[in-house]
């Protein structure tokens, strides 16, 4: 069942008429007019009605006691009642006041951390709550518009250095699966790199040096029975010819530049890598540093 009340001032005035259900009156979450904290100034004009007598009365008091915005009465109510604003959509520049209202400082939560028991039941809360079928995107993938969205929103937004650490220690022991790996290479097949043609600055590639100076990621660790065996494998599996047994390739580079040689000549006077280039000659790989095509003479 339904019913209608009104929100009162401390002079008992009405400052905002409404219509609800259960705890609705007393709620102020997801409400846009905040209830009285005196639960005395909370009244149900009347209660046991349908939904449309609900909507009725509704709007007969909020034509009764007027609306401020309107310069018609006391009322902050923005719609004249009945079924409301249905449909109604804030414009960008509205969404954008709200939001600089609630940022940094102003933001009901700002500097305050739950506690350990309050995130406890927020965890027992949410647990299973979007798996499977209960998940709103199940069975559904976004649209290539709506991944460009997605993507230009993030774009530029920098991450503090406290971000990127709890980010990076979420992801710590974390692997793919078989599936999951495999679904990403079919993905990245074939896919050209934003980085075809360029070359990093002096100064990225100092960035890079020091950021990998110290690197203990593996220190102490060893490789699995089970991964040494697929290394294994791997390398038995790779062709490394040498001498007179290799065979002369034709190597393009991205100024146009031709050359006639061998993958382990290339490798032992140039540096390019023998892996990379064989990906590159099998069309796995777009480019390998500034050779963008190779093939077999």
């Amino acid at each position: 069942m339904y019913y209608v009340y009104s929100y009162l001032r401390e002079d008992y005035s009405p400052y905002y008429i409404g219509k609800g259900t259960k705890g609705r009156a007393y709620a102020s979450a997801n409400h846009r007019i905040k209830a009285p904290k005196d639960r005395s100034r909370i009244h149900i004009l009347k209660n046991n009605l349908t939904e449309e007598e609900a909507y009725e009365l509704e709007k007969l008091y909020i034509l009764m006691f007027g609306r401020i915005d309107l310069e018609t009465g006391i009322l902050r109510n923005l719609s004249d009642g009945g079924e409301g604003p249905v449909g109604y959509k804030t414009t960008p520049e509205q969404r954008r006041k709200i939001a600089l209202s609630r940022m940094g400082k102003k933001h009901p939560l700002y500097g305050v951390s739950p506690s350990e028991e309050t995130r406890e039941k927020q965890r027992q809360a949410l647990q299973g709550r979007f798996v499977g079928e209960k998940n709103p995107m199940y069975n559904q993938t976004h649209t290539e518009e709506n991944r460009k969205k997605i993507s230009d929103r993030h774009k530029g937004v920098p991450k503090t250095e406290e971000h990127r650490r709890k980010i990076s220690e979420a992801n710590k022991g974390k692997t793919h699966s078989e599936e999951t790996r495999k679904k990403l290479s079919e993905a990245n097949k074939g896919r050209v790199s934003s980085f075809l043609g360029k070359k990093h600055t002096e100064e990225t590639k100092k960035k890079i040096a020091e950021s990998k100076k110290g690197n203990t990621y593996f220190l102490g660790k060893k490789h699995s029975e089970e991964a040494k065996k697929k290394i294994s494998i791997a390398a038995k599996n790779r062709k490394r010819p040498s001498g007179s047994n290799a065979k002369q390739h034709k190597f393009t580079h991205i100024d146009g530049k031709i050359t006639i040689s061998t993958i382990p000549e290339m490798y032992r006077l140039f540096g390019y890598q023998p892996t990379a280039l064989r990906e590159l000659k099998n069309n796995k790989r777009n480019y390998h540093k500034d050779i963008i095509k190779v093939e077999e003479l």
